[in-house]
Order: C-alpha cells, then sequence, then structure tokens
C-alpha cells in the first residue's frame, strides 16, 4: 500500500509544564508568553525533511505562546504522515505523555519521539507508554528522513537505523544511533517564526558544535552520546554564512550560540575561533553574542578573540566553589580555576552567568560553606545559586552512583527521584532553607517578567528609574537570600574553624528566625510591569 502523504508535524511543547507559584498552583502567564527561545532539534529536523521533499509543519510551543489546547486544534482537521514530538527533558515527561495521550484520541497515525531523554530511555518508553509507537534514538536528522521515506511508500521500517519500536508481540527493537559526522551536510534550521524573537528583541539560537569532550559526572551527554562522539564543529564558513545570512536578512545581531561548549583552547579549538574571528571581521559584522565556555579553558589569548567578534555575555559551568565536588563531578578543574575564569571574563567586560550547584549528595558540611564563600564574592550571584541542588538525571554516573549507594528512592522510572545526603548537617540546611525555595523561586519569577519587559521597553522610553528601582530591589532581594543561607550556616554550625565573617555578617539578622522579605521586590516587579505592558499596548494600538 503507498500512502505518498508527503506532510509532517513537528512538535515543541512548553517547558513550562511544572511551573509552580508558592501555593502550588500553576503558572502558564506572562513569562512563557515573553521568553521566545526556539527549540533548535525539531528546526534541524523539519529543514532535513524539507530538503527531501516532504512538507513540515511546526508547533514551536515556547517561541509562539502555544498551549496543549492549540496544538489539538491543529491536529483536529490534519492528516498527517506522523507526529514527531521533541522529548529531550525529564522534568516534563510526565506533561508530555499527557499531551501525546490526548493527540492521540484526534489522531491515529504514528507518534513518534526524540531528544536525548527518549534516547536514552527508549525501552521503558516503548514498553510502558503504547500510545508512543516510535522512539528515534540520537540525532535524527537523516533517521527522520528515512523513515518519513519508508513510511510514505508504505515500506518496512524495522531495519532502519536510529529507529526503535514494539514489535506485535510488544517487543522492543532497535537498530542503534544514527549520528552525523559532517556536520555542514545539514541544512540551516527551518527559521519559520524568527520574527517572534526579533519583535521580543531576544537571540536568535546557533549551533556551531554538537557534544562535548567533558565527562561531567551529573550530565547525560556520557549515555547519549557514548564514548564514540566527543566534540564535533561545523566549519568557520558554514556557521559564518548563517549568522551572516539572518544578520544582512532580518537586520538582527543578538545571538546565543547554544552549544555545549562554544570553543575550547585546544589547537583545534583556536584554529577554528581564529578562523571564525577573520571571517567576522572581513565582513564588519557588529554582533552581540552569548556563548557558554568551560572554566579551564579561559584564557587570555582566547577572550581577547572573544571581545573582539562581539560576545558580550559568557556562561561558565564553574557549578562548584570547593575542589572535593569538582573532583566528584570530574569537571576537569579547581575552585581557583574557576576564580581565575571568572576574574578574567570580568576582566575583558564580560557579563558572566553561571552554573552553579550549592548542594550534592555527596558533599561534607564544610564544603558547603565553602561554596556559600566562593558564590559570596561575586555581585552576580543569583538567589537561586543559594538553593540549587543537584538533579540525578537518568543515566548519569552521579544517578548510578546514588542507586549503587542505595541514596536515591524513585516511586517510577522517569521521575528524578529523591537522595539522602551523606552529611547529616548539609541535610538539615538544605531542609530548612527547603521551606523558603517556592517563595524565592516565585520571587525569581517576577523579577524574570520585570528585566524582559524593561529590557524590551526601555530601549525605545525613558525609563531610567524604573531600572534603578529594578536593580536596587533585587540587590536587596539577593542580600536578604544570601543573609538567610548564612544564618542557616551559623545555626547548623559547631565547629570552632567556621569563617568568623561569616558569623559577623548574620549577627544582624540571626535573630529574625530565618524570615526572609519579599513584599517589597514583588511590588517594585508589579510596578514596572504594569508600565511596561501599559507602554507595550499603547504600542499596538498605535
Amino acid at each position: 500500500m503507498i500512502l505518498m502523504n508527503k506532510r509532517v508535524l513537528l512538535i515543541s511543547p512548553s517547558p513550562y509544564f511544572n511551573l509552580k507559584n508558592s501555593d502550588g498552583v500553576g503558572i502558564q502567564g506572562t513569562l512563557p508568553q515573553l521568553i521566545k527561545n526556539e527549540n533548535m532539534s525539531i528546526r534541524y529536523l523539519s529543514a532535513s525533511l524539507k530538503d527531501k521533499g516532504f512538507e513540515c509543519d511546526i508547533i514551536d510551543c515556547q517561541l509562539e505562546g502555544k498551549s496543549d489546547q492549540d496544538i489539538l486544534e491543529k491536529i483536529e482537521d490534519s492528516e498527517y504522515l506522523f507526529i514527531g514530538i521533541s522529548l529531550s527533558v525529564q522534568t516534563i515527561f510526565k506533561d508530555i505523555i499527557s499531551l501525546i495521550v490526548k493527540i492521540k484520541t484526534r489522531y491515529s497515525g504514528k507518534i513518534v519521539v526524540g531528544g536525548q531523554f527518549a534516547s536514552i530511555e527508549y525501552l521503558n518508553i516503548l514498553k510502558n507508554y503504547h500510545a508512543i509507537d516510535i522512539v528515534v534514538i540520537g540525532e535524527g536528522e537523516e533517521t527522520i528522513c528515512s523513515l518519513a521515506n519508508n513510511l510514505s511508500l508504505g515500506k518496512d521500517i524495522s531495519n532502519l537505523k536510529g529507529v526503535a519500536q514494539r514489535d506485535f508481540e510488544g517487543n522492543v527493537h532497535s537498530n542503534g544511533s544514527n549520528w552525523i559526522d559532517n556536520l555542514d551536510s545539514l541544512a540551516y534550521p527551518d527559521r519559520t517564526g524568527i520574527e517572534h524573537v526579533i519583535r521580543a528583541k531576544q537571540r536568535i539560537t546557533i549551533i556551531s558544535k554538537r557534544g562535548c569532550y567533558g565527562k561531567c559526572s551529573y550530565c547525560s551527554n556520557i549515555s547519549y552520546y557514548g564514548e564514540k562522539k566527543n566534540l564535533r564543529f561545523r566549519s568557520p564558513e558554514n556557521v559564518f554564512n548563517e549568522v551572516s545570512e539572518i544578520y544582512r536578512e532580518h537586520k538582527w545581531n543578538r545571538f546565543v550560540f547554544h552549544d555545549e561548549i562554544f570553543v575550547d583552547k585546544s589547537i583545534r579549538g583556536m584554529k577554528w575561533l581564529k578562523e571564525f574571528h577573520a571571517l567576522i571581521k572581513q565582513e564588519d559584522l557588529v554582533l552581540d553574542l552569548w556563548v557558554k565556555l568551560r572554566a579551564n579553558d579561559c584564557d587570555d589569548d582566547l577572550l581577547k578573540l572573544l571581545f573582539e567578534i562581539g560576545v558580550k555575555t559568557i556562561f561558565l559551568g564553574v557549578e562548584a566553589g570547593n575542589d572535593n565536588s569538582l573532583k566528584r563531578f570530574k569537571k576537569m578543574s579547581t575552585a581557583s580555576d574557576n576564580t581565575q575564569a571568572v576574574n578574567t571574563c570580568l576582566k575583558y567586560g564580560f557579563k558572566v552567568n553561571i552554573g552553579y550547584i550549592m548542594f550534592e549528595p555527596y558533599m561534607s558540611f564544610s564544603d558547603l560553606i565553602k561554596n556559600y564563600e566562593w558564590i559570596s564574592q561575586y555581585s552576580f550571584s543569583e538567589p537561586q545559586n543559594f538553593y540549587s541542588y543537584l538533579l540525578p538525571f537518568n543515566g548519569t554516573l552521579v544517578e548510578k552512583q546514588l542507586l549503587k549507594d542505595n541514596l536515591l528512592q524513585k516511586n517510577e522510572w522517569f521521575e528524578m527521584g529523591t537522595y539522602n545526603f551523606a552529611d547529616s548537617k548539609v541535610s538539615f540546611v538544605y531542609d530548612i532553607l527547603s521551606k523558603y525555595k517556592n517563595k524565592i523561586s516565585e520571587t525569581e519569577y517576577y523579577v524574570n517578567v520585570a528585566r524582559v519587559l524593561l529590557f524590551d521597553m526601555e530601549k525605545k522610553y525613558d525609563l531610567v528609574k524604573a531600572r534603578t528601582l529594578l536593580n536596587n530591589a533585587i540587590s536587596d532581594f539577593s542580600l536578604n537570600v544570601n543573609l538567610l543561607f548564612a544564618n542557616i550556616l551559623v545555626e547548623v554550625n559547631d565547629s570552632s574553624d567556621f569563617p568568623s565573617w561569616i558569623s559577623d555578617k548574620c549577627r544582624d539578622f540571626r535573630y529574625e528566625n530565618y524570615s526572609i522579605n519579599t513584599e517589597n521586590i514583588k511590588s517594585v516587579c508589579e510596578s514596572i510591569i504594569d508600565e511596561c505592558l501599559l507602554l507595550k499596548n499603547n504600542d499596538i494600538s498605535a
């Protein structure tokens, strides 16, 4: 039977399924509508399908502000060869399954999922969730085209590399994973909906590399890529041409390189960067770039080149301020390396964002104190840095170790689970701080909404007063959270070597019984949000 249906639907569900306020009520409002990030996975898949003559529709929920209901309405009267759904993020797995079950009530064709989590857990997914027909394992550009071709012609798909499915008896079969060796062979990603990013004055996403040379114990990359696929580069020319095309066609210069690592200081990495640098300078592009680096790659030669090509913000995965945790994380860096990396980045004037894990299961109380001391020395620290908690993602080295040591408890295989801390003092500090976590994270939600709106509107209106109010409120709130954490440390500690400066810092605070005031910053944020939304609505009306 030849079907010859050449139309495919690819869906990227919302990452905000689990966003809750302090009362446990779901938040699906302003922030999801404001943040306009592209899901690059489905965009590369769409471009590959179109390159092979297939039609492809995209629903990128975060970019377009779409809900489950919008998805269901889209498929109501449409016929697709199959529907592909991005299933990369473990934390929203249950919500995506709920969405897929709803889709199945309106669509009788095949449901295909892919992404990192789906690739790692394809056996459990296909055994337990019959609403899902096929899992694409690994990088899907070649696999999805082969799959679409065979399905459209009514051909067997059981021998396709990178495809996992059930047989008639319910047994799961797969033919390994597919990986792309020559990244330049891929079509540029489908930029349908790019106007949403530009209208929101946010960053267009570029993927210049795949993989990572790191072997971090908390990262799923080891299970996803295995030992065979390390860092792979697109050529400097290939990346430059994509950036230049968007720059000139859309008159837009803000980009985020969403690679695991933008560049390293290896001979190959520096050669790539110098060639990319030469292309940008030759064409005189004026860019505003956001990139990720590892701390052990931050030296003057590399950072100078980044500064000259227009990098403004660097995300550093420092992860800890103590050497013991960094060794357990297999980070290839020390706390001293992290300090030097941050300070060198600041010297060049880069804005620094960091990944930081304050709590991890095997740390001692002394490790926790050092983590607090390290993050407290920087003004860019955020409240979330003080309650961040290592997440034992499925397939990671740390998850396997926790299971081996009987420290990790799970009710379902797809859950992140909870773990016991090896040090009772660390556990006690975390338990106290957890009582404030929802309140703090809800306040950060308000802060982020205000930040995004203010950044959008202050380019057109004089909002200096609002910016000053917000910055002061954020500073006060961050200090409040910092002091809360320090106060808890002091209360828990009973050793004589506790740093005296932390005790001194808490002297005027510790008697407030762990109180934290969020009313002032919420009030400031709400007033700024109201002002910016009014200006935004006036612009639309005009």
